[in-house]
């Protein structure tokens, strides 16, 4: 296991709560009960999930704009998960790329979406291409 894929896997159970109907805060506590995190851990989760939730839309139309399936197509397991890697590679200047690729596609192999993880590394690539090249054209913000 590397280092950061609880938080990754723990920020993504919260999207799939959220997705299900509980309230970001609510689903934030459910979680957070099953595992053992220190302050800095459970800050970093909940900047992760509630900053997906925020940007929703915007990562949506990256994820239309890097992937080769419509957001709307693909299922919303997965599409929570991407929005976790494109998240932090376009909203947290901390987050080395690597680190977010490595982990996004760690999770979707360990959570039975082992098809998914090669798809996955191939748009969140796109993405840290597109920003290092800054062409963004298509994209609107």
């Amino acid at each position: 296991m590397s280092i950061g894929y609880l938080q990754r896997k723990a920020a993504w159970e919260i999207l799939l709560k959220v997705s299900s109907g509980d309230f970001s805060d609510h689903a934030l506590e459910k979680v957070l009960k099953n595992y053992q995190f220190n302050p800095l851990d459970i800050a970093f989760i909940t900047e992760l999930s509630f900053g997906c939730i925020r940007y929703r839309k915007f990562l949506d139309l990256w994820t239309d704009h890097t992937s080769k399936i419509n957001h709307k197509k693909q299922p919303p397991k997965l599409r929570w998960l991407l929005h976790i890697g494109l998240y932090q590679l376009l909203k947290m200047d901390k987050i080395p790329f690597a680190a977010a690729i490595s982990t996004t596609v760690e999770v979707a192999k360990k959570n039975r979406f082992k098809w998914f993880s090669g798809n996955c590394k191939c748009d969140i690539e796109k993405c840290i291409k597109k920003i290092r090249t800054k062409n963004l054209s298509g994209i609107i913000f």
